[in-house]
């Protein structure tokens, strides 16, 4: 799978500046009355309440194996049947989810930290620090983001740390690329040109002048990477190269119920059925805040 195409980024307080802003509550309820992010939202509510709520109520040990109840179909007993080493699945399902849903979150910070700070660096002082940089985000872009992800796995070794920081790669040249391109078009204008004049700073530049014209864009990327990263730490988890057994995690749980799939359908499709909700609600809810964050469809 490839990674999703870099998110244009329109400098939206330059180009708005000269027009009458919507207040902050104003612009929430317009962007709640979204159809994609409203669905996205309910989804990503139901899936988050199911993995952050239902331990308070109590659960099985997830590791906990007990031999006399393996295969059990889902019942009242166990809501998602047990699994081959007649652990429950209902417990497996929930923090699984746990470990997916937080190492996604961990790896857009932190490819989102670091390439946001290579894309400022390259595109405010450009010369041979900009070219340095962007030839090594050329670099990464050059490899499959799978194969990339794959690749640094292998490197690192297995386990979900080095499966986040694996992954956190990958997104790290999405960030720079975005975000150098739309720096080096905004230090070109003339409010930039007036705050050097006046003695102003590199970093003080891009906390007042850049990041806030393109932090629409950041976290719209962001909201799509999340959904790619989820994907690909449970990928890591199914090929064996991210979360140990029998640590739950829905790449693992995927991996573990495939060759039980002809008579145990509940261990493949309960943590299957969780994994796409999650990446199709964080994916609607980019697609909302981009169309509710675009300058030209906010104008209109």
């Amino acid at each position: 799978m490839s990674p999703p195409p870099s998110v244009p980024v329109q400098p939206d307080a330059a180009q708005g500046a000269l027009l009458p802003t919507a207040s902050a509550p104003a612009r929430l309820r317009a962007m709640l009355v979204h159809k994609s992010l409203s669905l996205g939202l309910l989804i990503l509510g139901i899936v988050l309440l199911f993995i952050v709520v239902a331990p308070v109520f109590g659960l099985a040990d997830p590791k906990l194996s007990s031999p006399g109840n393996t295969f059990l179909t889902p019942s009242a007993e166990h809501l998602f049947g047990t699994d081959s080493f007649g652990r429950d699945l209902f417990s497996r399902v929930v923090y699984g989810g746990r470990a997916t849903v937080g190492a996604s979150l961990v790896i857009v910070i932190l490819g989102g930290i670091v390439g946001t700070a290579m894309g400022l660096i390259a595109g405010l002082y450009g010369g041979p620090v900009g070219f340095v940089l962007m030839r090594i985000v050329d670099l990464l872009l050059a490899f499959p983001g799978i194969l990339l992800a794959l690749a640094a796995g292998a490197v690192l070794g297995p386990g979900l740390r080095n499966g986040v920081l694996a992954v956190a790669l990958v997104a790290v040249p999405a960030y720079a690329r975005m975000v150098e391109g739309a720096t080096a078009e905004i230090r070109q204008r003339a409010y930039v040109d007036a705050a050097v004049v006046l003695g102003a700073s590199k970093l003080r530049i891009a906390w007042t002048h850049v990041l806030p014209n393109i932090r629409s864009g950041i976290l719209v990327m962001t909201t799509t990477w999340t959904g790619f990263a989820a994907l690909w730490i449970a990928a890591l988890g199914y090929l064996g190269m991210g979360v140990s057994p029998p640590n739950p995690e829905w790449g693992v749980l995927l991996s573990g119920g495939q060759d039980y799939i002809a008579f145990a359908w509940w261990l493949t499709v309960f943590p299957g059925v969780f994994l796409s909700a999650y990446v199709v609600a964080v994916n609607l809810i980019g697609d909302g805040l981009r169309d509710a964050l675009d300058p030209a469809l906010s104008r209109r």
